[in-house]
C-alpha cells in the first residue's frame, strides 16, 4: 500500500512540474506540417531537424516521412516521451527522443533546423537559447516556428501558420 501511495505521490508531484514549468502539450496538425514540408522547408537538403519541447513526435516523424535523414525531439515530459518513442518504433533509428529539459540539455553541435510551436511567455527563453547555440558553435541555424513570431532572428519566409527564420553567429559574442 505504502509503495502505491508514494508511486501517486511522485507522479502528481511530477505531472505538477510539468505543468508549472513549461508549455503546455498542444499537437501540431498534420496537415500543417504537410504543407510545411512542401512549400517551405525541404527536409532533403536540411536532414537533421530538433524539436524543442517535441511533445507526442509528430514533427519528428512527418520529417522523415519528407525526406529527412534523422530528427531529434527533446521533450520534458515522460509520457510523452515514451508515446512518441513507442510511435516512432517503425522509423528506426531515424527519430531520437531525450528526456531532458530544453532549456539546460546539450543539444548536438551538427543541428542545422530547429522547430518550435510553444505559448507567448516561453518565447524569449527559446530564443535566447537558440541565440546563445548559435554563438556556441559560430554557425548559422534556421528555425521554423508555428505561429510565433521571434525578434532576434532574420524572417527568410512563411506559409500557413509556420514561419522560417535564420539566426546567425554575432561576430561580437563570446
Amino acid at each position: 500500500m505504502f509503495l502505491i501511495l508514494a508511486i501517486l505521490v511522485l507522479f502528481v508531484i511530477f505531472f505538477l512540474f510539468i505543468v508549472f514549468r513549461g508549455p503546455v502539450f498542444v499537437p501540431s496538425i498534420n496537415c500543417d506540417l504537410d504543407k510545411l514540408f512542401t512549400n517551405l522547408v525541404d527536409p532533403k537538403k536540411e536532414e537533421f531537424l530538433v524539436d524543442l519541447g517535441s511533445g507526442d513526435g509528430r514533427v519528428l516523424r512527418r520529417f522523415i516521412d519528407f525526406g529527412g535523414k534523422s530528427a531529434l525531439g527533446i521533450e520534458a515530459n515522460p509520457f510523452l516521451v515514451l508515446f512518441s518513442f513507442l510511435k516512432s518504433l517503425k522509423y528506426g533509428g531515424k527519430v531520437k527522443h531525450k528526456l531532458a529539459d530544453y532549456m539546460i540539455v546539450k543539444i548536438p553541435k551538427n543541428t542545422k533546423v530547429f522547430y518550435l510551436f510553444i505559448a507567448k511567455p516561453y518565447v524569449k527563453s527559446f530564443e535566447k537559447r537558440i541565440i546563445k547555440f548559435v554563438n556556441e558553435n559560430n554557425h548559422p541555424v534556421k528555425v521554423i516556428s508555428y505561429g510565433i513570431t521571434l525578434k532576434q532572428a532574420k524572417l527568410i519566409d512563411s506559409y500557413g501558420a509556420h514561419y522560417l527564420y535564420e539566426v546567425v553567429p554575432d561576430k561580437n559574442a563570446k
